[in-house]
């Protein structure tokens, strides 16, 4: 294997698309216990793939085989292709005494591997499982760090085909919806999110149903850390511009010609609980400090100031 060729193959596995880089090396002469050893890697990775299709591994679990195939498409690809596995490696010391055996598991394997293959090319995959049997869809609510958020408190709802769904966000931010055959294979879905003062990132919510699990990053939205109001004379006739607003005796803003203030907090100082509420202190010179309380995601604040004697 030349220079170029190992890193075209690393550069396939880097980008997630270990398939075309396994039929890359199936191509190229090599050892025969090399040989093998990628024959049943590429097993490995087809059934993976169609376990994963219909819906029988979590999220994480197809997270983690594929990266220790990849792991071990990387390591064989340092070896000399020419050159036998490792004595402690080799199929000789895993069946010494029947070698033959061998034989027959690699032609097995490799008329799996041909089946699976004409099968696709047919579209075989398309009508099995029959189209009666149910698939899984998994849906993984997680915040920009991939750290699972909203778990029993809130809900996703979609629909698939003339079907809707609505189910509670469960445990891990794991939620599952089943009963979806593969008539619905290749719709997209729209995913809607129902839990107050969060957003889903970017409204990236529309994805293509393959039975695969499906990521749905979210975020806490605006409308917790957002303050506004308007502050006027006692008899509400007369705005007061250049009043002092302080949040909770963190931030301070001022009101501008029309006695109107608003500010969006960042993250850290918002509050974390759409029942929670921030503490404004008003002050303007000539009148009484007077402080309130500001529920958000309620009407803006209209605060009355009363002069001094």
């Amino acid at each position: 294997m030349t220079e170029q060729e190992k890193k075209e193959l690393q550069q396939l596995i880097g980008k997630g698309r270990a398939e075309e880089a396994i039929e890359k090396l199936l191509g190229m002469p090599m050892h025969v216990t090399r040989k093998q050893e990628m024959i049943i890697l590429s097993a490995r990775y087809r059934k993976l793939k169609q376990r994963s299709g219909l819906g029988l591994l979590s999220f994480q679990d197809l997270n983690i085989t594929e990266n220790q195939i990849n792991h071990s498409l990387l390591g064989f690809i340092e070896e000399p292709l020419d050159q036998p596995l490792p004595k402690e490696q080799g199929i000789d010391q895993l069946y010494p005494k029947r070698p033959i055996l061998w034989k027959y598991l690699v032609l097995i394997t490799l008329i799996l591997v041909s089946l699976t293959s004409i099968a696709q090319l047919l579209n075989i995959v398309q009508v099995w499982p029959p189209k009666s049997t149910p698939l899984q869809l998994t849906i993984f609510v997680t915040d920009l760090k991939g750290n699972p958020v909203l778990q029993q408190e809130g809900r996703l709802n979609f629909q698939i085909g003339n079907r809707s769904f609505n189910e509670v966000i469960g445990e891990n931010g794991r939620t599952n919806f089943g009963d979806i055959t593969l008539d619905s294979a290749g719709d997209s879905i729209r995913i809607g999110l129902e839990a107050e003062g969060w957003e889903i990132v970017d409204g990236k919510n529309t994805f293509e149903f393959t039975g695969e699990p499906i990521q749905l990053i979210v975020k806490r939205d605006a409308s917790l850390s957002t303050i506004k109001g308007v502050v006027k004379t006692r008899d509400g006739q007369s705005f007061i511009p250049g009043a002092v607003v302080r949040i909770d005796a963190d931030t301070m803003i001022r009101t501008d010609t029309f006695g109107v203030f608003k500010v969006v907090l960042p993250p850290h100082m918002s509050i974390k609980d759409v029942n929670g509420r921030y503490l404004l202190t008003v002050t303007k010179d000539g009148y009484v400090t007077t402080e309130e309380y500001y529920s958000p995601r309620s009407s803006d604040a209209d605060i009355r100031l009363i002069k001094k004697n």
